[in-house]
This record gives structure tokens, C-alpha cells and sequence, in this order.
């Protein structure tokens, strides 16, 4: 289902009591879209006095969460941080799937340069969280998609991160695995590959909070998998898969089964409701609990907060 040529038109009357938005793409920070409805919610909201960042100020109370590739962060030279200071939470989600080389190979239009200089800039007005954390203000974390490209990057990218002190904790970055396209999959490589990269994995990983290695493990597990797709299987023209986009990559990223509906099986996705927002987010908080459980502590996972786990799930 694609949205209408009004879809700002349709929204705005829907927005006066809304808590929480989230921005994916594509690249929502370049959507004409995105910056309409964002100036129409700073503009009409009213501003109340809140605790941000352990400082009274006044500012909308609105959760807003963005899946972003922060290649910009302007939109037609009008500032978006002037205005996420003015809502009570915003939270960048920053796919990055390498630094230099590896990261401008894997992702189209990718420029490091670029990249750094805008992370610096928010770094200004921002701090580094993992997802499943509370907080008001602006926060920002990464998500670092794993294929065949990057797979032997990934503790070179925490070393970058960690040098530039662009986080505190591995827990701010939040590790996928890519099962398509096929051909970028782990789970399609050859056996011998995939003990190299265990090997690899497990030389390093120990060293890493629990959540981090959990995510690893995950990676493994899907490689050894050999999940092959015989009813979803692409011709290549491999003259023309040299590169892939911004925006396949950002929804394989965001969500695979949307990537399959829309470049492999070419179907629609149907909208979400808030039925099926609340059930997702539900259903993460759930799953995130009984990991915690499970894979660390009981007395770790009793700790959570739920409440606020759930909340943020849902914006």
C-alpha cells in the first residue's frame, strides 16, 4: 500500500493528542513529508516546563524515534536539531554498517566524511543510549547490519566508535544480520567461511556485554542455518549489483519481512494500525525479558524497566 500524495493533509487532524511518532524510510530526514509534519507539530503543540537532561525546560511532550542514515540533518537549510530541542525525546537510530572503505562500498552514497561531521554536530545536543533505555532529551544509538561485506568489520568498527567516543558501551549498537539479498547473506556462504568467521567471532566476543554477545551468537546461529529462499531466489545482473541503496538496505535493516514483500515478492505492506503497534511492541518487550532472563540473569531481567521498555517500543 502506498501513501497518498496527501498523507500530511490526512494526518495532521489525527495529531493533536499523539505521544509518540516514528520516522522510518527510505531516509525520512530528506522526506518532504517528515519535515511538514515535524514544523506542524513543533508549531502547535504547546510547550510545557519539563526535566531534560536534569535541566528544567520547555519543551513538547512528545516521544519521537527516527530510523535515520543521518546522511543529512538539515532539511532545505532549516536546522532538524532547532526543533527536536523542542520536544521532550528524540531518538536517532543511525544505521552505519562500516567506516571508510567497507561502509561506503556496502552502502550506496555513503560518505564518511560526511557522516562524521553530522555525528559531530549532534553529538553537541546529544548522548549515546542503547534502545531499551529510558531517558528525555536527544539520544542516539547505531544499528550495524552484518553481511558478507562488513562481517569482518565489526570489531573494527566498535574500536572506531569507541575511539571517537562516539558511545560508552558496545549496548549502543544493535547488531542484524542480513538474509537478503542472497547473494550478501551469511547463510549462503561455504562451510569453511562460516568457521572462519565463528573462529572470528569467538576470539573477540567475550570481551563484550552480554547483549553484545548475545547478538554475535545470534549471527552465528543464523549463518549456520543454510536458510535458502527457493520461492524468493533473485536473477542478478551483477553489472548493476555492484551497489545497493540507501533505501534497500535501510528497510531490510528496519525490517526484513518489508524488504521481502516489497523487492522480492513485490507486494504491498499494509499500514499499521495501533493494534498491531501495541502487539509488536509488546511482543519485543516480552522477547527482550525472557532473553535477559534466559541468557543473563533472573534478578537482571526482574530489574527492567517494562513500563518504559514498552513505551519506547512503541514511538
Amino acid at each position: 500500500m502506498r501513501a497518498s500524495e496527501t498523507i500530511v493533509e490526512d494526518l495532521i487532524p489525527h495529531l493533536k493528542n499523539i505521544k509518540s511518532f516514528y520516522f522510518a524510510g527510505g531516509e525520512p530526514l530528506i522526506m518532504p513529508e517528515h519535515y511538514k509534519i515535524l514544523k506542524h507539530l513543533y508549531d502547535t503543540m504547546k510547550p510545557y516546563q519539563m526535566l531534560i537532561d536534569g535541566k528544567q525546560k520547555e519543551a513538547r511532550n512528545l516521544s519521537i524515534h527516527y530510523n535515520t542514515n543521518l546522511s543529512v540533518i538539515k532539511y532545505d537549510e532549516e536546522s532538524l536539531i532547532d526543533l527536536w530541542r523542542g520536544f521532550s525525546r528524540v531518538y536517532l537510530s543511525i544505521s552505519c554498517d562500516g567506516i571508510g572503505k567497507v561502509g561506503e562500498y556496502q552502502r550506496t552514497g555513503f560518505d564518511t566524511k560526511r557522516f562524521e561531521e553530522n555525528l559531530k554536530t549532534i553529538k553537541k545536543y546529544a548522548r549515546p543510549l542503547s534502545t531499551f533505555e529510558g531517558g528525555t532529551g536527544i539520544m542516539y544509538g547505531f544499528q550495524y547490519t552484518t553481511t558478507i561485506m562488513n562481517v569482518y568489520h565489526i570489531f573494527d568498527f566498535i574500536d572506531y566508535m569507541f575511539k571517537n567516543n562516539h558511545i560508552t558501551s558496545t549496548e549502543q549498537i544493535d547488531f542484524y544480520y542480513a538474509w537478503s539479498p542472497l547473494e550478501f547473506s551469511l547463510s549462503q556462504i561455504s562451510k569453511l567461511q562460516k568457521d572462519k568467521i565463528k573462529t572470528f567471532f569467538n576470539k573477540h566476543k567475550e570481551k563484550y556485554p552480554q547483549k553484545t554477545q548475545n547478538e554475535l551468537n545470534a549471527i552465528i546461529e543464523f549463518m549456520y542455518s543454510d536458510m535458502k529462499f527457493d520461492d524468493t531466489t533473485i536473477t542478478v545482473n551483477k553489472s548493476i549489483m555492484a551497489r545497493v541503496s540507501y533505501s534497500q538496505y535501510g528497510m531490510y535493516s528496519t525490517c526484513q519481512e518489508q524488504y521481502k514483500l516489497n523487492y522480492i515478492d513485490k507486494l504491498g505492506t499494509s499500514s499499521a494500525n495501533i493494534h498491531t503497534i501495541f502487539g509488536s511492541a509488546m511482543h519485543e518487550t516480552i522477547q527482550h525479558f525472557l532473553d535477559v532472563m534466559y541468557n543473563v540473569t533472573k534478578k537482571q531481567a526482574l530489574s527492567l524497566d517494562l513500563e518504559t521498555m514498552l513505551y519506547n517500543q512503541m514511538v
